[in-house]
């Protein structure tokens, strides 16, 4: 995974969150929001980042985003989980 990658982020309750890749450690990846990682690097500063572990984040794919995003707007748990297995790993 490199700095400024688009991941998708498997959150609380399998919910997926779309964000930008800014580091990766031993431990897992930082990410954080698109318009947060616009303003740092214009501002040459680090920006406001969560950790996740290595394992909840996967590789941008927009067909698997939509999917994604819409079971988890519709709460279908089930479907969700399902998606999830699917998804590509860094």
């Amino acid at each position: 995974m490199n700095q400024g990658d688009l991941v998708i982020v498997r959150a609380f309750r399998h919910r997926p969150l779309l964000r930008v890749a800014w580091e990766e450690n031993e431990v897992g990846i930082l990410v954080c929001k698109q318009e947060e990682y616009e303003w740092a690097t214009r501002q040459g500063e680090d920006p406001d980042c969560s950790g996740f572990p290595k394992e909840d984040v996967f590789r941008y794919d927009p067909r698997l985003w939509e999917r994604l995003h819409e079971a988890s707007a519709q709460g279908d748990t089930s479907q969700l989980e399902a998606l999830w297995v699917e998804a590509p790993t860094h």
